[in-house]
Parts: C-alpha cells; structure tokens; sequence
C-alpha cells in the first residue's frame, strides 16, 4: 500500500480519542482501514496491559507514515517482453497520548527473585552419579565409565546388542 494511500486515512484519525477512530475507521471506504484499525487495537492492548492505561483516556496522539523499500516486479508483455513495475511499501508508526488531567494508577514495583533460589551444590562424586545415564531398561549407557577388563568389554557390548543379561 503506498504512502499516499495511507496518509489519506490516518489524517482522519489524528487527535481523535480511540473510541471514535474506531468507528471512524470503521466506516471509512478505504481498503487501508482494517489495518490501522488492527494497529490501533494492538496499541491500545499495549498501553492496557503494560501501563495499566484505560481505554477511556487514550487518543491518537500522532501518526508517521514513511515509505518502505519498494519491491521491484514485472509483469510479461506482448513479444516476450516485459514491463517493470514498483510495488510501494509504508512503514506506520502509531502513537498513543493520554488525554489532560487523566489519572494512571502507578504499578507496583516486582519483587526480583533470588538467582540462587532452586539452585543446590553438590561434590564432584554425587555430580557424576547424578550424571550417569541409563536406558530405560535401567541398563547403563555409553556415557558411564568404560570397563575395565576385555571380558568385561565384551559382556556389555553383548548386553547391548541383545537386551539381555
């Protein structure tokens, strides 16, 4: 959608409280309404739910619309040629203001965790018993230490393979 597009809608929503841009959004014949009206819902949830701001107080303070990239495109034509052409991009960034003398409940500071909380220290030995992995079958795994004689080399690697011991 381009700029120029954009600027003819957003101009009609500047200054007004929200309640009226959405019903001015709403019957606005433009096919750029239902995204700046998503755009102002979402930064209405946004003031809602990070400042604890009520609806009731908001108004669209100001509006930027600045032009994207635009996507190079062609389109083929007669004779095997083709014709280039720009598709026009527009970045919107909506700004929220309060209105005079509205009062904003002041949130709570959150309490910081401690990091140690959960956190227990352990020996080396308990750390590599912790660490030994089995099979579901409770059979050790690679991971633990090797065996240490070749006929116990080869009584794992059977247990292994077959599943049995």
């Amino acid at each position: 959608m381009s700029p120029k597009k954009v600027r003819l809608v957003t101009d009609l929503i500047k200054g007004l409280p929200v309640a009226e841009a959405f019903t001015r959004l709403q019957f606005t014949g433009k096919s750029v309404s239902p995204i700046l009206s998503k755009l102002l819902k979402s930064a209405v949830a946004n003031a809602r739910n990070n400042s604890e701001i009520h609806e009731d107080v908001l108004f669209v303070k100001q509006v930027f619309v600045n032009t994207a990239k635009p996507l190079k495109r062609w389109k083929p034509a007669a004779f095997g040629s083709v014709h280039t052409f720009k598709k026009h991009g527009t970045h919107i960034d909506l700004i929220l203001g309060t209105k005079a003398g509205a009062k904003i409940a002041a949130r709570p500071k959150e309490k910081a965790q401690d990091s140690k909380e959960g956190v227990r220290t352990v020996s080396a030995d308990e750390a590599r018993k912790l660490s030994a992995r089995t099979d579901i079958g409770g059979r050790q795994t690679k991971h633990d230490a090797a065996p240490k004689s070749a006929d116990e080399h080869r009584e794992v690697k059977q247990v292994r393979k077959t599943g049995e011991k």
